[in-house]
């Protein structure tokens, strides 16, 4: 039984049903999560996005782009089909106003509305009522139940 505390950039697979995913302070970052019950969770907090041209990525998780492939990639091994999962996307607070000429305006919603669109060509079917607002949230999935959980 292991409780994994995903950081920024980070990713997850939990195997054991005694598992436990968490993400703490998703503010503008997207947070996804893939569950089969008692089966698997996968997860990643994603800072941004996408990367900058020419980016070498170390991190699959620090970007959506490259975040939800990995995700998916994670459930193709196991051979489960996409329609046995429970998806949720969390975060996309706009945490700061710098006005709207700002690039950084807008991150939070670009980031989680990117991680629902990647997601569903993907084959899943997200849950996105956890995103938005403007406040940081954290979120919890237990793999044994499949129980969620964001505040």
């Amino acid at each position: 039984m292991t409780r994994f505390v995903v950081g920024i950039g980070q990713t997850a697979v939990a195997e054991d049903p005694g598992d436990t995913i968490e993400m703490i302070g998703l503010g503008s970052c997207a947070g996804i999560f893939v569950v089969v019950p008692g089966k698997v969770a996968v997860a990643a907090h994603s800072l941004l996005a996408q990367p900058r041209n020419g980016e070498v990525i170390k991190q699959p998780g620090k970007y959506v782009e490259t975040a939800v492939p990995f995700v998916a990639e994670q459930i193709s091994k196991l051979g489960i089909a996409k329609a046995r999962c429970r998806v949720w996307v969390v975060g996309g607070a706009q945490m700061f106003n710098f006005g709207s000429d700002s690039e950084s305006a807008g991150i939070g919603e670009r980031n989680t509305d990117l991680a629902a669109k990647l997601l569903r060509d993907h084959g899943f079917r997200p849950d996105i009522s956890f995103v938005g607002g403007t406040s940081a949230r954290r979120a919890s999935v237990d793999l044994d139940t499949g129980e969620f959980v964001s505040s």
